[in-house]
């Protein structure tokens, strides 16, 4: 899975765990299902102002990569 940003809600990382799964639907001409789906996620999502410590690893047009210091949790 790729990180996503979702807006209002902060990059998803991971998928912690699935707490509920309703029925599938298979709307007429569609071939695929629709399942409704409740789960939990690892988002990070810094507040205004808020200061990260870390290093940054390497730099490019593409994006900055570093380790950040004082997250409260593994997600490794």
């Amino acid at each position: 899975m790729n990180p996503q940003v979702l807006p209002n809600i902060g990059l998803c990382i991971s998928l912690l765990d699935v707490v509920e799964i309703g029925d599938a639907f298979i709307y007429p001409g569609e071939g695929s299902s629709h399942v409704a789906v409740k789960f939990n996620m690892v988002v990070f999502r810094p507040f205004r102002g808020e200061i990260l410590v870390g290093k940054v690893r390497s730099c490019s047009p593409s994006g900055v990569q570093g380790d950040c210091y004082n997250c409260p949790y593994s997600i490794c």
